[in-house]
């Protein structure tokens, strides 16, 4: 557990346009003992001066009233609080980002489609007075490859037990991540973690490692996730800033996904082991809307490169990965996995065309994007014998290769974390997928699963 630094009130300011703001704000901080959470005096109070006992760390603005309203309140809070000032906006909301970071936002963030990047964003802006064992959501997952043996940490290494929920310090600071260590949690599909508040010691050590290593590389895996996650925050963004309308808001978007495949090396792709080793690398993550959207750009361009298709066709499918569940963010209160039968009507037409809103919403920012991009997306839900959403059609009217990007999702859907809890190794889902193709479940492609198996099993264990 931990602290925000500073009074011993730690105090965290709110304004909230809607009732259930303040029992979101306080889930996002779950994990941060002994906050005072209070909400803000009138704007008219402000205008005399701060009230005694107002002493706030950060101040949390929901971002859901009328537009000026939301600019009142960023003014402000800004004069009134000379702490970090954080913006929240949801499918509703009307807001004009730069205006507002002129007038004192420090962040504005999504409160579904970034909850997962709150905290992290919040590290950023807050300093944090560590103390205990740290919960999961204060600790970021690391890519065993960019552990040396070889060289001493200068951060702490931790495993997560999901089944009590406990995090375990495994190598302490000053000490080497041997490589027994990182034998057993490769056999074991463990992941480790390093403290969100050490990320700068972190990719000091990774940076370092690579340097001792020779590689050709100076970015390690766990340092381009991290990239990409910056980058998917700004792609999202982009799509609810009123004043990204033009064909410049389309291609800050294309852009950033375009570095994100740059940043992944999709393009440089030559061996199938390499290929292989992204599959298994990005698979076992928490099922998240940035993590799927990772996910799904390497599983659906790794899939394409093991069935041989043409560099461009690889190029669209990761492309179609990166922006497939945009249209989830545009949602009223959007899940990545809903159970469809507890949905009300409404809410579960919505979900069932979220889709085509990626592809609508893609459109109306002018993203210049392929139409087979576009066809993609549209179809990643379907399945080859119909079923599927949104229109329920068979594989001979979708597009030729969405039924790569549909095995991609299921097999993402299989081998991704749930609850904290692991479902399938790649070659276990393969092996999962296999059975219900014998038991005459078609689930995807019957010739394109046998193909992948047959060149994926030799190297996943």
């Amino acid at each position: 557990m931990g602290a925000l630094a500073g009074t011993s009130k730690n105090q965290v300011v709110f304004v909230a346009s809607k009732d259930d703001f303040e029992a979101m704000a306080r889930n996002w901080l779950k994990d941060f003992s002994d906050l005072q959470f209070l909400p803000a005096p009138t704007l008219d109070t402000l205008i005399d001066g701060v009230p005694p006992g107002f002493e706030p760390k950060l101040v949390l603005l929901d971002g859901r009233g009328t537009s000026e309203n939301i600019l009142e309140w960023t003014q402000g809070l800004k004069m009134a609080f000379s702490v970090p000032l954080v913006v929240f906006y949801d499918s509703t909301s009307q807001l004009q980002f730069s205006i507002l970071k002129k007038n004192g936002a420090d962040s504005i963030l999504h409160l579904y489609y970034d909850s997962e990047f709150i905290v992290d964003r919040l590290l950023e802006l807050v300093q944090w007075d560590e103390s205990g064992t740290p919960p999961l959501g204060l600790l970021n997952s690391i890519a065993v490859e960019d552990l040396s043996s070889e060289m001493d940490l200068n951060f702490d290494v931790y495993v997560h037990l999901p089944g009590n929920q406990k995090s375990i310090l495994v190598r302490k600071k000053g000490t080497a991540f041997d490589q027994k260590l990182s034998d057993k949690v490769k056999d074991c599909h463990q992941n480790v973690y390093f403290k969100k508040t050490q990320m700068k010691a972190f990719l000091e050590y990774s940076r370092t490692a690579l340097s001792l290593k020779n590689s050709e590389e100076r970015t390690g895996i766990t340092d381009k996730i991290l990239r990409t996650r910056q980058r998917i925050q700004e792609i999202n963004s982009q799509f609810f800033d009123l004043e990204s309308t033009d064909y410049k808001g389309g291609k800050v978007i294309l852009d950033n996904c375009e570095k994100i495949i740059e940043d992944l090396e999709i393009r440089k792709w030559a061996s199938i082991e390499t290929v292989v080793r992204n599959i298994i690398l990005f698979s076992g993550k928490t099922r998240s809307f940035y993590n799927d959207v990772m996910v799904l750009c390497i599983f659906s361009a790794a899939l394409a490169f093991l069935l041989e298709k043409k560099p461009e066709e690889v190029s669209e499918l990761a492309l179609a990965g990166l922006m497939h569940n945009m249209g989830l963010a545009f949602l009223s209160h959007p899940e990545l996995e809903p159970d469809l039968t507890k949905l009300e009507p409404q809410s579960k037409k919505e979900y069932l065309h979220y889709p085509e809103r990626s592809v609508v919403q893609i459109k109306s920012k002018k993203v210049p994007l392929p139409q087979a991009v576009t066809d993609l997306i549209l179809q990643h839900r379907e399945k080859v014998g119909g079923g599927g959403f949104p229109k329920g059609t068979t594989s001979d009217n979708h597009h030729g290769n969405s039924r790569i990007i549909q095995f991609a999702f299921i097999l993402m859907e299989l081998t991704q974390l749930q609850d904290d809890k692991p479902k399938h190794t790649i070659k276990s889902a393969l092996n999962y997928l296999q059975e219900q193709m014998m038991a005459g479940n078609n689930l995807i492609d019957g010739t394109m699963l046998l193909t992948i198996k047959k060149k994926i099993d030799p190297l996943a264990s």
